[in-house]
């Protein structure tokens, strides 16, 4: 299982296009048995707030950055393809 973890906060719009676009993504690859997508508001924790409050949205597969501020779709692509193998 591939863990991918979105840091967000409430109120934000990006976060929340980056959220539905990664859903969107998961279940038009059919990953939803691969990949345990993890929500996770900076707010709940300072060090995930002092880390990543100006960078948000952030997308991390097996705790590697991936994405900021956009979902990028190719970068995701070429990072799944290498835990894949």
């Amino acid at each position: 299982m591939i863990e991918v973890v979105l840091f967000y906060k409430d109120d934000c719009d990006l976060c929340d296009l980056v959220l539905a676009e990664l859903q969107k993504f998961i279940q038009d690859h059919r990953f939803e048995k691969n990949i345990c997508l993890q929500l996770r508001d900076i707010i709940d924790h300072p060090e995930w707030y002092d880390q990543y409050s100006e960078q948000i949205p952030v997308v991390l597969v097996n705790n590697q950055v991936v994405c900021r501020y956009f979902f990028d779709e190719s970068a995701l692509c070429r990072v799944l393809k290498r835990q894949f193998r």
